[in-house]
């Protein structure tokens, strides 16, 4: 994210507003994929995500990867 500067708060903004553009689909350990999109100020983010559950860390969401255009 810090490569592409990408701040988290954008990242947030893109998995609570976005629009799906990928997938769904399941990956390889059965979590589910998708690529979400979403505008923000004079760009669009896209952020590849896989949904899943961690049940050591109770977490549903992990980011793979972002991009967008700056």
């Amino acid at each position: 994210m810090f490569e592409r500067h990408v701040s988290v708060p954008e990242v947030l903004s893109v998995l609570r507003r976005g629009r799906i553009v990928e997938g769904p689909a399941r990956g390889a350990r059965w979590h589910w994929r998708c690529s979400l999109a979403h505008a923000l100020r004079e760009r669009e983010l896209t952020v590849a995500v896989a949904l899943g559950w961690d049940a050591e860390r109770s977490r549903q969401i992990i980011v793979i990867t972002v991009f967008g255009d700056r």
